[in-house]
């Protein structure tokens, strides 16, 4: 980083404007180089701090011989004696202060600043449909997605195609499959380390768990921003699209079986969830390969605990790139190096989310976008 971005990134910090986190480290680094660098920080705060003062003094102008007297006694800016001082420790402690919000490597609104307004995903499936049906919580063939059209974004209902059907689940409290089923602390949700809240909606989808269940529903590709569309399809070379759901299985059990999400085809695509290939009873992601799971990621994450998932696939000419965070700020959108998996995956296309299961999971707010904002967005 060279001077004149150091201080384009202080005006743009001082203006209101949000740094990312990956700039406020490197401002900080750069500060932290050596006295020289630092001084010049520390004057350029000076500045936009004495004209700033000086602006709102022009403002409360109210007649001409006030800027009169302005024009001949620059020192009328800051007033008398005693506001001089108090003028002079109030921008001292500013700085003070700034400089050890940004050597220390923080910046202020990440923890003070306004929570960014929220925006849309081109697709939203929340589950707000009739709830469960079926007696029988492990093998249901009634009550399931068939169907189903609610959301927004998508071309067509739910199809199940499994032998057993997935269910909407209305409360996970009094439908346990088990003594150890940890669903029945709380519905889906998610809530960050800085108590910003995940807006959820409706209810939660319920995977088979025992026979396989199936579900896909089609995206409307027109929907989506025509940036990301190749064709029918979404993921145009030098596009980035945003996903985003939340998970729970029954238990941490360590067995081949598995409860996923799915993108793209069996030729070619990405699984996360609970995958047959990483048997580990942890949170995973895999690449998709001629039906195959390769380049599988395992987390540290239990199936058994709730998980926010948001995923960023940059489509590349060739080789795929996908980035994960399992929980992650809600504030602002996480910087690659907080990821909790990343993996390369073959070059592919998709117009379809599959959701297949054969051990029981909850899913629900599954959101597509093209930024963070869109797939996170904070409760009121």
């Amino acid at each position: 980083m060279d001077e004149k971005e150091a201080l384009e990134l202080i005006d743009a910090h001082l203006d209101g404007e949000t740094l990312t986190d990956v700039q406020a480290q490197a401002l900080s680094d750069w500060i932290r180089e050596n006295e020289q660098q630092a001084d010049a920080i520390f004057r350029r705060i000076f500045l936009h701090t004495f004209l700033r003062r000086r602006i709102q003094s022009t403002m409360l102008l109210t007649d001409i011989d006030s800027a009169r007297e302005i024009r001949d006694s620059p020192s009328a800016l800051l007033g008398d004696a005693n506001g001089d001082r108090r003028s002079r420790r109030w921008m001292t402690w500013s700085i003070l202060v700034l400089a050890f919000l940004l050597v220390g490597g923080l910046t202020y609104q990440a923890f003070f600043g306004p929570v960014p307004q929220t925006s849309r995903p081109f697709a939203y499936e929340g589950f707000d449909y009739e709830g469960l049906e079926s007696e029988d919580v492990e093998s249901p063939t009634i009550g399931g997605l068939q169907g189903a059209n609610g959301g927004f974004g998508f071309a067509t209902p739910w199809i199940e195609s499994g032998e057993v059907e997935a269910v909407v689940e209305t409360d996970p409290l009094q439908h346990a499959s088990g003594m150890h089923d940890m669903r029945q602390f709380a519905p889906l949700g998610y809530t960050d380390l800085n108590s910003r809240t995940l807006q959820v909606t409706g209810r939660q989808l319920r995977s088979s768990g025992a026979g396989k269940s199936v579900s896909e529903r089609k995206l409307d590709v027109s929907a989506a921003p025509e940036s990301l569309r190749d064709g029918e399809q979404l993921g145009a070379d030098g596009s980035t699209v945003w996903v985003s759901f939340l998970a729970q299985s029954y238990d941490e059990e360590r067995d081949s079986r598995f409860a996923l999400v799915q993108l793209g085809s069996q030729k070619a695509g990405i699984r996360i969830g609970r995958l047959h290939g990483a048997p580990h009873g942890k949170w995973a992601a895999a690449a998709l390969l001629n039906g195959h799971e390769v380049n599988v990621k395992t987390s540290q994450r239990t199936t058994g605990e709730v998980v926010f998932v948001v995923m960023k696939i940059d489509f590349r000419p060739g080789v795929e790139l996908a980035t994960i965070w399992m929980d992650p700020p809600l504030r602002q959108t996480p910087a690659d190096e907080t990821k909790t998996l990343q993996l390369q995956l073959p070059d592919f296309r998709f117009d379809t989310i599959y959701l297949k299961a054969i051990y029981s999971t909850d899913f629900d707010e599954l959101r597509f976008g093209d930024t963070f904002r869109d797939v996170a967005p904070i409760a009121p």
